[in-house]
């Protein structure tokens, strides 16, 4: 007699049981993945990681580029209110060894740089009022401003400065703000040095040639639109300044060694006298301490005279660019 649907005795639903505890064995055994297997797995996440990387820092390196740009257009356009306002642009300063002084105007007779100047056009009067006696302007040294600062450099909000520098109006302090820009003397040195040493004897003091300065910042200058023959859009405001990428941390960069707020030094200005350099590619030298630069990867940003920002590279004509640094034909 054959055996009813479903039983025992039936072979076909035998083997159909058989199968189904088969395959659900098999199922199990497949559930794990092996060593192997997952090594693979790894090999292959590392390769698209790999792959994806470079173009992951590149589009960061896009993005600081673009704020470093806005920051230079913003200093541009408070330089600009800074002429409409006093009738020149910024000025230099007097010399290395002095920080600005609030009490001492815009003109010949302010000792610190353009940063200093600058201040009141970029929302920082509050900064600049603590620059009106010695402890103040101590304060002074230690304030950071992002607007002044490029994203591309690895600089920390303030570095150690040189111990053999100490400020005729202040005092020293082992770490200050810095600044990643600098605005253009030209192409001609002026070898400003550090300026008189007091208030009193810069009545009598004799300035530096700097009638031979052909750029739109250097000591006590106050240099207005109309004295830029070339034009304001085919002249060099400022820029990007070469800092050695492994000194950054260090006071052992002599344009990269004191504070933002000081008067006119390789700190603040810069020369068109050789192209701009990337910051890995050169040493700490005085040399290199006179050059535009940066830490992007295939140039610097430029601010011209009319406010405009462009992307220059390293391998400039070095003729076409010693010739933007100057405001004269």
């Amino acid at each position: 007699m054959n055996a009813e649907p479903g039983t025992t005795g039936d072979s076909r639903y035998s083997w159909l049981a058989y199968g189904s505890d088969f395959f659900s064995n098999r199922r199990k055994k497949a559930d794990g993945f092996t060593l192997i297997e997952l090594l693979v797995v790894i090999g292959i996440i590392g390769i698209l990681a790999g792959l994806l990387l470079p173009a992951v820092q590149s589009v960061r390196e896009a993005g600081r580029r673009v704020l470093c740009q806005n920051n230079l257009r913003q200093i541009g356009l408070a330089a600009m209110m800074h002429h409409d306002t006093h009738g020149f642009l910024p000025t230099g300063g007097w010399g290395y060894r002095w920080i600005g002084d609030a009490s001492r105007g815009y003109g010949l007779d302010q000792p610190g740089g353009w940063i200093f100047g600058l201040l009141e056009f970029v929302e920082q009067s509050a900064v600049r009022d603590l620059a009106y006696d010695e402890i103040g302007r101590l304060e002074l040294m230690e304030k950071s401003i992002e607007l002044f600062r490029c994203p591309s450099r690895s600089a920390g909000v303030l570095s150690p400065a040189t111990p053999k520098v100490v400020p005729f109006n202040g005092f020293w302090l082992q770490e200050v703000a810095k600044t990643d820009y600098a605005f253009c003397e030209g192409d001609f040195i002026t070898d400003t040095n550090a300026g008189p040493t007091s208030t009193k004897t810069s009545e009598n003091f004799q300035w530096a040639q700097t009638n031979k300065a052909t750029g739109i910042c250097f000591q006590r200058s106050q240099v207005r639109f109309s004295d830029i023959c070339r034009g304001l859009s085919n002249t060099y405001m400022g820029g990007e300044k070469f800092v050695s990428s492994s000194k950054t941390e260090t006071y052992e960069d002599p344009g990269y060694d004191q504070s933002m707020y000081s008067g006119v030094d390789v700190d603040i200005v810069r020369w068109t006298i050789s192209v701009p350099l990337s910051d890995s590619a050169g040493k700490s030298t005085l040399e290199n301490a006179r050059r535009f630069g940066s830490s992007h990867g295939s140039g610097c940003n430029f601010l011209w005279c009319d406010g405009s920002v462009s992307f220059v590279s390293f391998d400039v004509d070095p003729n076409v660019h010693r010739i933007a640094g100057r405001r004269d034909d």
